[in-house]
Order: C-alpha cells, then structure tokens, then sequence
C-alpha cells in the first residue's frame, strides 16, 4: 500500500467526529498539557498541522491565547475552505498541503508548530514530517502521540496507518531531525489526567489498537526545541 492510500481517508470530507476516533473532542486538554512544560503565552506565530474541525484554534481562543499569526495546513482541501469560511481572518489563515512536502517559506517564520491526533498517521514515521517541518521553525514543535508503551509498532487499519510510538523511539526520532526533547508528558486527552512528570521517563506495559477509546485518549504530549 502506497502513502497516498493510506493518506486517503484524510483528503476527503469526512464528518467531523470520524477525524478524532469517532468523538467530538475540545483543545484544551492538549493545551494544558503543553503547558506543563513551557510558557505557551510566548508564542507568536503559530503553525498547526492537520486543524482538522478547528479544536485546537478553538483551544487557544478558550485559554485566551491570542497569537499575533495563526496558520492551519491540512491534507483536505474540503475542510480548508470551510475552515476558512468559518474561523479565517486577515490573521488566521489555512492552506492545504502534505506536512512532508509543503511549502511554508511565505508564511514562516514559525515560533510553535502544533498538531494533535495526526503525526501517528504520518507514513513511516513522525519525522518524515518533522524534519522537513524545521526548515519553517524557530521555535518549538508540540505534538501528542499514541503511547504504545516500550514497544511502538505502526498498524494499519481500513487503509489507515496509526503509529505508536515509546519514549526511547520519540526522543531518537526528534533528535534526528534536529530537535532537542524538552519534554514528554504522558496524558488523558479526555480527561486531562497526567501520569508522569516532563523528566522522568517510565516503562509501560503496550496498549491494544483493538479499543479506539483506548487510542484516543492514552497519548504523550511530546514538546520539541529547535
């Protein structure tokens, strides 16, 4: 199977819930989370890859975030222009493209880059995007990953890839691509229930793709400096 199968599913029209595990989720928690670990406050232009029905804009509004430059980049060229029918203005902007290829160099510099429930999709690995990402940033990248314990092991699933991803995997894989890991918080984007601090990394044991809820929810906020 070829990437672009497996990034079919997110170039279409789906409704919204099918883009997050079937459950309409808000962007706080992903939020509180980043924030564990540095000052979101000193963000001001911000890059957000896969906005998906715009949860983590709406996020940033509802912690009274306001960078002074938003921009969203998402495979669906549909939910673009609905996006920016709905939430677009002379400061927030989105464009469709591929994270891997896109070109940014209008728009960047960047300070934050964000992105949730998207990067286990990315074929073969997170880093494929991340490192040609970095090119764009001067800042920091803020991405959750479905935590899949010592061992990750990439799943595919009607024709969608899902990664997961272990500590010792995430470190090395933003390592190579030039970032230095400032933190790595596992989560409960549900919830917001935090189970480790930013500095300790612990052994557990790998979670089964068979429970959606169980993919959904159980993640690392992972936070990576240029």
């Amino acid at each position: 199977m070829d990437t672009r199968d497996l990034d079919a599913r997110w170039r279409g029209t789906e409704p919204d819930r099918h883009l997050t595990w079937s459950t309409i989720l808000e962007g706080r928690s992903f939020f509180e989370a980043a924030q564990r670990i540095f000052d979101l406050r000193t963000a001001k232009r911000v890059l957000e890859i896969g906005p998906g029905y715009g949860r983590l804009l709406g996020g940033l509004r509802e912690l009274g975030l306001t960078p002074d430059f938003y921009l969203g980049v998402d495979l669906s060229e549909a939910r673009v222009r609905r996006l920016s029918e709905e939430l677009g203005s002379a400061d927030v902007k989105f464009m469709a493209g591929d994270a891997r290829t896109v070109d940014l160099s209008a728009f960047a510099p960047f300070d934050l880059m964000i992105s949730s429930a998207t990067f286990e999709h990315i074929s073969p690995t997170f880093g494929a995007a991340l490192i040609h990402l970095r090119q764009f940033l001067t800042g920091r990248a803020v991405l959750d990953l479905i935590d899949g314990g010592d061992d990750g092991s990439g799943v595919s699933r009607r024709k969608v890839l899902v990664r997961l991803y272990s500590p010792v995997e995430i470190v090395s894989t933003l390592q190579v691509c030039g970032f230095r890991c400032e933190g790595l918080v596992r989560f409960d984007m549900a919830t917001t229930e935090f189970e480790i601090e930013p500095s300790r990394l612990e052994r557990r044991e790998g979670l089964s793709m068979q429970d959606n809820k169980t993919a959904l929810v159980h993640r690392f906020m992972v936070v990576g400096e240029t």
